[in-house]
């Protein structure tokens, strides 16, 4: 069990999730007029097929960010970035091999494993 006074991971995930978003938004503003229809309209299905929000959560949780993407260039950036990920209780669970389609990229998910802390904050960064 985890000392009171610890910050659970599922929070220090969301907390970082809403900062990779507001940092965005600030680049592209269009993104926060994404966000606020998505919102817009997990609202009117909620509203329209209330037992929805029985099988997938409130309108907060269904309009949570779920991923975001970070580029990293060197070994010590990924090393750093591995650290703090668990730190938010995320691990890697897939790789992404985009050079097949052309693209420059190699990719891994870290995200969490565990049901438990799924169900509390999904996020997940392609990095």
């Amino acid at each position: 069990r985890m000392p009171s006074n610890f910050i659970p991971s599922y929070q220090i995930r969301a907390d970082f999730s809403r900062a990779m978003s507001d940092m965005y938004g600030q680049e592209v503003p269009l993104y926060k007029t994404m966000l606020a229809a998505v919102r817009d309209v997990n609202r009117e299905v909620l509203t329209r097929h209330p037992k929805l929000e029985e099988e997938l959560g409130n309108l907060d949780r269904v309009s949570e960010e779920r991923h975001g993407a970070i580029r990293l260039g060197t070994h010590e950036e990924m090393q750093t970035m591995a650290q703090l990920f668990a730190v938010m209780g995320m691990y890697p669970v897939d790789y992404y091999d985009l050079t097949v389609r052309d693209l420059p990229i190699h990719s891994t998910a870290f995200r969490p494993i565990e049901t438990s802390e799924l169900a509390q904050n999904p996020f997940r960064v392609f990095t």
